[in-house]
């Protein structure tokens, strides 16, 4: 049973059991006084003090005594000692054994922090204590019952401080004075008498709760002005759409008149900056819906334009298979043709990759596949002659012919590119056809220049009448120190010195001597026919010369009769017209210079042009 203590004294309520058994002891000894004192009765009269008095048996406790006062026990809780009844208790199951040990520790009050010696010493004189045999399933059971009560304390306690801390906070809801501006040491002093304030013991969690309350009460008074600020805001931004005339792109200062002339309660809800501050929000949110329209349709733009592109793209697929684009062909080639087609006329003017782009990448890509056939063709050709004037017939059956003899049969694949690709096999024609036409075409322009130097130098030495008559081993003494003579061969030379000396006399209105032509064309026989063509040369050089002086001396003898006077006029008409070739020798020289020069100029212009679109072609980017 339960023990109870005011801290003076402690009162218990005794079992029936011991009860009942101290009755049946106090019976039993009464009886045994009653047998002595018939044996012997005169024997306790002195000891009695006097007749009448009960014998000391009969002062026992009277079974009817229920409670009893002692003095406070030194030790915490009270040790009554239980001595076992006579009849040991019946247990029909093990059930019934474990709820009466059970129960024996709860009415001893064990707590889960008590020690298996102390428990024992407690409970091992109650009858309950039997119900478990052994001592090993009492301390089994016991450490189990210990575990689980843990537990159940555990949380016994977090239920009471639980409820202490509701019942804390209920308090305070309850107070009207409590708001958030209220501070702990005031509320303090009004809540110090309740009941559910000391219910909790610790100070510092109390004024925790308080906090928390008072938190909690300026939280949901800012909820509430939020809302009321919220609802207000909605029905203001519900009166501005209203208006049409407000845009993404409209001023506070345009529209301000028109809304204050409406006199609307929902305008004048708001205060000024408010006012102004919602409508510059409803402006962003207007102008975020265009530029979110404005995106879209960017997008499409995007879309249309990458579609062109696919289609341009598709166009110049189907002209490379057309064999019009190859890896080889330029922009300004191609660009004419291709602005023809309505592919082409739908890019016109988009960003982005234009129509020229867009050409290159195609032929970069047709350039990386030729670039492998262009190998194979390159060794079979470095094996051939080729020239300019070679057909692509010729080209073709001279690749033939190598193919068979240094390639091996099972390497081949000239026949699978003219099936599969001949495309790439003319390209290649084209490519070393045109190298040599070009290499061609330097020799015949640097010949060219060799011969004008030539031209040039029998312009410095012959250009008056008299000479007319020179002969070709007289102008070679002249000519043979200068560097535009030895530029040429032998055979070059005499003839342009001829076709020079013939045009000579044509502008001078002179018939060439047969002599200086015979000379000349015994001059060019000598070259190719040996010694007897120099023999016949050398004699008709020297019927020239005599047939030359014989008109020299017939001249000046005619002269001389004519009479001094004639020959100074001669003279003097010979200075002139020697003056006057001179000065056209001199005007033709500056036209001739100038030509060149202008041609000079229109070649380099030229070149720098290649040489730009070679520029341009290592910059086109690569796929």
């Amino acid at each position: 049973k339960k023990y109870y203590s005011d801290g003076v004294n402690s009162v218990w309520t005794e079992p029936a059991e011991l009860t009942a058994y101290k009755a049946q002891v106090a019976a039993m000894e009464g009886g045994a006084s009653s047998s002595a004192a018939s044996v012997a009765p005169g024997a306790g009269a002195p000891a009695a003090g006097g007749a009448g008095e009960p014998p000391p048996a009969a002062a026992a406790v009277p079974p009817s005594a229920a409670t009893t006062t002692v003095e406070p026990p030194r030790r915490k809780r009270a040790q009554p000692v239980v001595e076992t009844p006579a009849e040991p208790l019946v247990f029909n199951s093990q059930e019934e054994r474990v709820a009466a040990f059970t129960s024996l520790l709860l009415d001893m009050e064990i707590s889960s922090t008590s020690k298996w010696n102390e428990v024992s010493r407690l409970c091992n004189q109650d009858p309950r204590w039997l119900a478990l045999k052994t001592m090993g399933q009492k301390k089994q059971f016991f450490a189990e019952w210990q575990t689980r009560r843990m537990k159940e304390e555990k949380e016994e306690r977090r239920l009471n401080l639980k409820r202490a801390r509701d019942n804390f906070l209920k308090m305070l809801a309850q107070d009207t004075t409590i708001d958030m501006k209220t501070r702990w040491r005031d509320a303090q002093q009004r809540l110090s008498d309740d009941e559910r304030y000391t219910a909790l013991d610790d100070e510092r969690e109390r004024e925790e709760l308080f906090n928390d309350f008072v938190q909690e009460l300026a939280r949901k008074e800012d909820e509430e002005k939020r809302a009321s600020r919220r609802l207000r805001f909605d029905a203001y931004m519900a009166f501005l759409k209203e208006f049409p005339e407000i845009t993404h792109s409209t001023r506070w200062v345009e529209i301000r008149p028109m809304l204050e002339e409406q006199r609307d309660p929902r305008f004048e809800a708001m205060d000024e900056s408010e006012r102004r501050h919602n409508f510059q929000d409803l402006v962003n949110e207007l102008r975020k819906v265009a530029d979110a329209e404005m995106r879209e349709r960017e997008k499409e733009k995007r879309e249309k334009e990458k579609l062109n592109r696919d289609a341009f793209r598709e166009c110049l697929q189907q002209k490379v298979t057309e064999g019009v684009i190859t890896a080889g062909s330029k922009w300004r080639d191609m660009k004419e043709d291709l602005e023809k087609e309505p592919a082409y006329l739908a890019m016109d003017g988009q960003p982005g990759s234009t129509t020229r782009e867009i050409f290159e990448d195609v032929v970069d890509e047709l350039a990386q596949i030729y670039r492998a056939d262009r190998k194979y063709l390159r060794d079979l050709a470095a094996d051939m002659a080729f020239t300019h004037e070679t057909t692509f017939e010729e080209y073709l059956k001279g690749l033939e012919t190598v193919e068979a003899e240094k390639v091996d049969e099972e390497k081949r694949k000239l026949a699978g590119l003219v099936k599969s690709a001949e495309v790439h096999v003319r390209l290649y024609y084209e490519e070393l056809h045109t190298k040599e036409v070009a290499i061609y075409e330097d020799e015949q322009r640097s010949r060219k220049r060799r011969e004008e130097r030539y031209h040039h130098l029998l312009e410095d030495y012959y250009y008056r009448s008299d000479h007319i008559g020179i002969s070709w081993k007289d102008a070679e003494y002249d000519l043979r120190r200068h560097s535009a003579y030895a530029d040429l061969k032998d055979a070059d030379r005499q003839r342009l010195f001829h076709e020079y000396m013939e045009s000579l006399a044509r502008k001078m209105g002179k018939k060439l001597k047969p002599a200086a032509r015979d000379d000349g064309v015994a001059s060019e026989a000598s070259d190719t026919n040996g010694g007897s063509a120099g023999a016949a040369a050398e004699e008709g050089e020297e019927g020239e010369v005599g047939t030359a002086t014989k008109s020299g001396e017939k001249s000046t003898l005619e002269d001389g009769e004519e009479g001094e006077e004639d020959e100074r006029e001669e003279s003097s008409r010979r200075k002139r017209q020697d003056d006057d070739e001179r000065d056209e020798d001199r005007k033709r020289r500056k036209e001739k210079k100038a030509k060149k020069e202008k041609k000079s100029r229109r070649r380099s212009r030229s070149e720098e042009g290649e040489e730009q679109d070679e520029i341009d072609d290592r910059k086109r980017p690569r796929m």
